[in-house]
């Protein structure tokens, strides 16, 4: 008795291993996208209207500068530390 039910689970096992199907590139890329919103919204929620700076990296591997300000919802991207210091004093002397 134990046997065939250990066989019927390996069925179903097996049948749900090959007909399961991958996620499509849509549905990982939707799921990508909600997760990039909803990281934002947590981010507004928690900092408000407070200066965002962050750093990432360009097709170069180079690390640039990014910031955003929400209270004039302005962006700058890809910037060099200088060029960052500067838009960022230029927003605060303003």
């Amino acid at each position: 008795m134990t046997h065939l039910s250990s066989y019927s689970e390996r069925e179903k096992l097996e049948f749900i291993f090959h007909n399961s199907k991958p996620k499509s590139p849509r549905e990982s890329n939707l799921v990508t996208r909600v997760k990039k919103i909803s990281k934002t919204i947590i981010t507004w929620l928690i900092h408000g209207n407070e200066m965002q700076v962050w750093h990432s990296q360009d097709q170069a591997g180079n690390i640039v500068w990014n910031a955003y300000d929400p209270v004039k919802n302005v962006t700058i991207r890809g910037a060099k530390e200088s060029e960052l210091r500067a838009w960022l004093e230029e927003r605060y002397y303003k």
